[in-house]
């Protein structure tokens, strides 16, 4: 194994990658962009153009990051990729809580939250019988609804 060594590197925000997910991307010394995946990673407050220690093991092509990187220093304000960078982090912000409430509401759909009150009642029932009895009821008049087209 490759011995760890000490990287100064830009951190360029999150973005998306092609399944959705949230990545962290980091511009290293070569100029090349690294994107990680996972909360190993994010930095909670990232400075955008700020400069972060990574330690880091390079075997070829294959980067491998040991720890979080530590926040270094200030961005290089006179950057002219700040402005390209913080905006391809807000896009991919907003993009990711687009898709977090999309799946919020899908979870929640209008036949759920007109079953939620069943279901808090079955809830509180205390016997099996009581819940079995319960759900015979309301079969019941589902079956009810069938036969009659709906009309009670």
């Amino acid at each position: 194994m490759t011995d760890k060594t000490a990287e100064t590197w830009l951190y360029m925000g999150v973005r998306v990658n092609r399944k959705g997910s949230q990545v962290t991307t980091w511009l290293d010394p070569a100029g090349t962009e690294i994107y990680y995946a996972g909360p190993r990673v994010q930095v909670p407050s990232g400075v955008i153009g700020g400069r972060y220690t990574a330690t880091v093991v390079r075997e070829g092509d294959e980067v491998s990051l040991y720890g979080k990187p530590s926040y270094d220093g200030p961005p290089d304000r006179d950057d002219p990729r700040l402005i390209e960078w913080d905006a391809a982090h807000r896009t991919a912000k907003v993009t990711l809580a687009l898709a977090r409430q999309e799946r919020k509401l899908a979870a929640d759909s209008p036949l759920d939250q007109a079953l939620r009150p069943l279901l808090e009642i079955a809830g509180k029932m205390r016997t099996d019988a009581d819940r079995a009895a319960f759900a015979a009821m309301i079969v019941r008049e589902v079956e009810r609804s069938w036969a009659t087209g709906g009309a009670r």
